[in-house]
């Protein structure tokens, strides 16, 4: 009984890692998206000076997520495929 309780901790915490990682490509994704039909609207003449006014704001500019946790466990469970 202990091991299965074991297990099922064990479970809900990959869970919860997956669900964060997929949160975090969510965000990642809706920014791309944002940027992308900001830019694809813009005159062509305008589109360098927006890259610029991106790069002096860095708070503007998209973090890059973290998907190692999400990577990581891949790489764990197709490992013990093998």
């Amino acid at each position: 009984m202990k091991g299965n309780y074991e297990q099922l901790i064990r479970e809900i915490k990959r869970r919860e890692q997956i669900e964060e990682a997929l949160k975090e490509r969510l965000k990642f994704e809706t920014l791309l998206a944002e940027l992308s039909a900001h830019f694809v609207n813009l005159p062509a003449d305008r589109i360098d000076s927006n890259i610029e006014d991106a790069q002096r704001h860095p708070s503007s500019r998209p973090q890059r997520p973290n998907f190692s946790k999400l990577r990581r466990r891949n790489q764990s469970r197709n490992a013990g495929r093998r």
